[in-house]
């Protein structure tokens, strides 16, 4: 099992994967997790970015009812979507389909001075751009 970091990015690494395969409503999900996440980690750039696109592709989603996903995460009903989210996709499914992609998180995290740039980069997006566009953790 790897640290919380390396685990969003192997969320972030098989959402990327999920949207290849056009699956976008298992991207949505592994999104809302690594939104999740991310925020934990205060990286409230990314969990916004993990936000804006759930609701670039279903605006009706739930984490719609808040402005950012910090502010959902107190709420009952989002905890409630969080957990049976987590069940499906468990931390070790997860690693396990990224690995088997030959995506090691642990490695790659190597290759980065900050959590930010790290996850940025799984995005395919500069680090300073994504703040800047997110910087409030807002849409």
């Amino acid at each position: 099992m790897t640290g919380d970091i390396e685990h969003l990015g192997s969320l972030l690494f098989v959402g990327l994967l999920a949207e290849r395969r056009q699956r976008l409503f298992a991207r949505d999900r592994l999104f809302l997790l690594a939104g999740v996440l991310a925020h934990g980690l205060s990286l409230p750039e990314i969990a916004a970015y993990c936000r804006s696109r759930i609701l670039l592709h279903n605006r009706g989603h739930l984490v719609a009812q808040w402005p950012s996903i910090a502010d959902a995460c107190g709420e009952e009903n989002f905890v409630s979507l969080v957990r049976q989210v987590e069940r499906r996709y468990g931390a070790e499914r997860v690693e396990r389909i990224a690995a088997s992609d030959d995506f090691e998180p642990a490695r790659e995290r190597l290759f980065y001075a900050t959590d930010g740039e790290f996850a940025a980069a799984i995005l395919g997006l500069a680090w300073e751009d994504l703040r800047r566009e997110y910087r409030s953790g807002n849409l």
